[in-house]
C-alpha cells in the first residue's frame, strides 16, 4: 500500500506476514502498550480504578501488576510518546524509496516530517485501520 503526502511517498508492508521478525515483534509490543497499558491521563484513571478493585478483593498479585502497568503508563505519558504512531511506523517499509530503520529516533523524524506537512493523526489512524482490514482479510 502506498500513501502519498505532498511530495512524500510512504510504502507500507502489504501484509503483516511480510514484516521482518524484529519489526513484527516491535509492532506487537507497541500494540500491546497502546491497547493495554496506555499513554494518556484517561488511561491512568482506568488503572487506578482497576487497582482499587483488586485491593478491595485483596488480589494483591493483580494489584501489583496493575501498579506496574500504571507506572509504565505514566512513563510513556511523560515521554510524550505516541505509541499508536509508533505502531504505524512499524508498518512503513520505505519513505521516498529509502528503508525506515526500526528506531524510535527514525520514527520521530518521520512523524515530525509528516507533522510539518500538516498530516493529521486521523489520516495516520485511517491508514492503520485500512491496513488492519487488509491484514485481517488475508
Amino acid at each position: 500500500m502506498i500513501i502519498k503526502v505532498g511530495a512524500t511517498q510512504i510504502d507500507l508492508y502489504d501484509s503483516i506476514k511480510e514484516l521482518p521478525v524484529n519489526r513484527y515483534q516491535k509492532f506487537q509490543e507497541y500494540s500491546l502498550i497502546d491497547s493495554g497499558i496506555g499513554t494518556t491521563i484517561l488511561e491512568v484513571d482506568a488503572h487506578f480504578s482497576k487497582l482499587d478493585g483488586y485491593l478491595v478483593v485483596k488480589d494483591i498479585d493483580s494489584a501489583i501488576q496493575e501498579r506496574k502497568n500504571m507506572h509504565k503508563n505514566f512513563f510513556y505519558m511523560f515521554l510524550n510518546a505516541n505509541i499508536t504512531s509508533y505502531s504505524f511506523c512499524c508498518l512503513v517499509k520505505l519513505v521516498d524509496g529509502k528503508p525506515l530503520e526500526l528506531k524510535e529516533e527514525e520514527f520521530d523524524k518521520l512523524l515530525d516530517d509528516l507533522n510539518s506537512k500538516k498530516v493529521s493523526f486521523g489520516e495516520l489512524e485511517e491508514a492503520v485501520e485500512e491496513l488492519k482490514k487488509k491484514y485481517m482479510a488475508r
